[in-house]
């Protein structure tokens, strides 16, 4: 799969919230917790599947059924 990495426009600004903060922090805790569509590079530059023994949990749908409550 290709990747927009060439065209791609990437923006950072402090957050100073602390409500906010927090749920950002707990969105990327919830981004790095997904194992169902998980990869990880080899140094061959190709991708194998994470296997990590836990609960499966994706990101986009927890997401989505989070948004529906």
């Amino acid at each position: 799969m290709t990747r927009n990495t060439t065209r791609r426009v990437e923006v950072a600004t402090p957050v100073f919230d602390e409500e906010i903060k927090g749920r950002v922090i707990r969105i990327f805790r919830v981004l790095m917790a997904d194992n169902v569509k998980a990869r990880m590079q080899l140094a061959d530059g190709t991708y194998t599947h994470v296997k990590s023994g836990e609960e499966p949990l994706n990101a986009q749908e927890y997401f989505m059924e989070a948004g529906n409550r």
